[in-house]
């Protein structure tokens, strides 16, 4: 259990480090972080504190499966956008070194 939590805690730490070329990564890494970790700890307490169906169409599990729909797309932008981001500065420095 504690290797997870401190697994957790590194990958966390590496990814809100900033970058010394450029700091609007930095800050765009901080805000899908923000969104999607804040996100998904609301809406964990829908199943955490489970409450019973409103006129027996949604309860807390139906609107949890509902919360989770956006944050998986942020989510998956953020991992793309940031293999794109790294994928580019690899080719820099790839084409510097070369010179």
């Amino acid at each position: 259990m504690h290797f997870h939590g401190w697994l957790s805690f590194f990958i966390t730490l590496y990814y809100k480090l900033p970058l010394k070329q450029d700091m609007t990564v930095f800050h765009t890494r901080l805000k899908h972080d923000c969104v999607c970790g804040h996100g998904s700890r609301l809406a964990m307490l829908l199943e955490i504190y489970d409450f019973p169906s409103y006129g027996g169409y949604f309860d807390a599990h139906s609107i949890w499966h509902l919360a989770t729909v956006p944050l998986t797309i942020l989510w998956w932008s953020f991992i793309r956008d940031d293999a794109e981001f790294r994928t580019s500065s690899l080719l820099k420095k790839s084409k510097t070194k070369a010179k």
